[in-house]
């Protein structure tokens, strides 16, 4: 991951220029969202506080040292420069992570999905101002002579201000953010909880590359050529068609664990399972502006402190139906419900044993939204954002309820995309 992270380093400080299309031509529906990808660094000063272990095996109070995080960004301007969406992917801190008396801390702020507005839209070799806000759930972990304690998630909204310059077809990005409300209960050990607060300023510098993946379509949407074969292409169905989607998601696990309360507070509740990818097969139909898809993901959280460990898995298949509700220039949001088929394991060891172990399958109806990138209806592939919420009911009284966020996924429709290269 981190020779990824310098890869694109390298590669985006050799950008090519490019024209900067909503300034050249215009706020048209091809010029409303551009893809980023880049990379930054997000630096923490030494601050917040938590506790060391003296040689006498007392707690002390320790000031945390400084972090420094390298992140890979995937992001998009939309609304013609004057937003940004984005989600923020931490590699590791490149610092020191010590504590006295052989101890260690893991700190990470978590994948970070936010927006950045800019009242002055961006443009080539200017200066911009922006304010944001984002969502993140931070992780920390401590190592002391009593063991290792869990990892620690803490929910955090940080407010953030900074500047983009814009040369040629890359971003550069300055900026600070703070975190309000940051304390939180750890346990030192299987019993012994204490009181955290974890780093609440950051700064971070960046670099972006802005893609253009639409602008290729205007001047035939411009002329009526896209008109006129839309309505072709309508009549005789071939805008219908199968799809296949792919991209990352996160998820948000929602609702207590009162069992892990009881018996084993200090690994704490279930928050963020592991990356995954969504995977879907569905159907598009153009007169109804409906999609019907099948959506397959599997997911994994893992909770361990102090020979404690418990692990929750997922599977999910989910037939979903939504419909697109309006288009803004290419953006155009769906909404509609899914039932899904739900798999749910939970197994628990204590020092190397395992204690515990329950299966379950059930139903369970749900929710799904987001939004499309689609400027015009020629498209044999899109990029979407969608949301999923399902919930489930709780399993040995720990929840296995998630928000579902996947960022930004490719849809491909391949017997449409052939029809409209063919003309039929």
């Amino acid at each position: 991951m981190r020779s990824l992270f310098f890869l694109l380093v390298i590669i985006f400080c050799n950008g090519p220029a490019g024209a900067q299309p909503y300034v050249d031509g215009g706020n048209t529906r091809h010029r409303f969202a551009q893809l980023l990808i880049g990379a930054d660094f997000m630096y923490f000063p030494s601050g917040g506080s938590t506790f060391q272990v003296d040689e006498q095996g007392q707690l002390l109070p320790f000031r945390p040292e400084a972090s420094l995080i390298p992140r890979i960004n995937i992001a998009g301007t939309h609304f013609w420069g004057h937003a940004n969406f984005y989600v923020s992917i931490p590699v590791g801190n490149l610092l020191d992570s010590s504590v006295p008396n052989n101890g260690e801390i893991t700190f990470n702020p978590g994948v970070e999905t936010g927006v950045r507005l800019y009242p002055w839209r961006i443009e080539r070799n200017k200066v911009r101002p922006f304010a944001g806000a984002a969502f993140g759930i931070a992780d920390w972990r401590q190592r002391s002579s009593r063991g290792t304690g869990a990892f620690a998630h803490k929910a955090r909204i940080p407010l953030q201000a900074g500047l983009t310059y814009q040369r040629r077809s890359l971003l550069f990005e300055a900026g600070m953010g703070y975190y309000p409300g940051n304390a939180i209960t750890y346990y030192a050990d299987r019993a012994t909880p204490a009181e955290l607060e974890l780093p609440p300023l950051y700064f971070w510098m960046g670099i972006n590359y802005q893609l253009e993946t639409t602008l290729g379509a205007e001047k035939n949407y411009l002329n009526g050529a896209t008109e006129g074969r839309t309505k072709r292409l309508a009549a005789s169905g071939a805008l219908n068609g199968w799809s296949v989607a792919i991209g990352p998601s996160a998820a948000f696990v929602i609702g207590n664990a009162p069992r892990n309360e009881q018996l084993y507070p200090s690994i704490g509740r279930h928050r963020t399972p592991n990356l995954f990818f969504d995977l879907g097969l569905g159907y598009y139909h153009y007169k109804t502006d409906a999609h019907l898809n099948l959506a397959y993901r599997a997911n994994r959280s893992e909770r361990a402190a102090y020979g404690i460990e418990q692990s929750l898995r997922r599977r999910s298949l989910a037939l979903e139906v939504f419909k697109f509700l309006f288009d803004f220039h290419g953006f155009v949001p769906f909404i509609g419900p899914h039932l899904s088929r739900e798999w749910y394991e939970l197994e628990e060891s204590v020092d190397g044993s395992q204690v515990y172990r329950a299966r379950q399958q059930q139903w369970a109806a749900g929710l799904t939204f987001g939004w499309d990138i689609r400027p015009d209806a020629l498209q044999g592939a899109i990029l979407r954002t969608n949301l999923r919420y399902t919930p489930t009911r709780d399993i040995s009284q720990v929840s296995f309820r998630q928000l579902e966020f996947n960022f930004i996924q490719l849809v491909i429709y391949p017997g449409r995309a052939k029809r409209i290269r063919e003309g039929s």
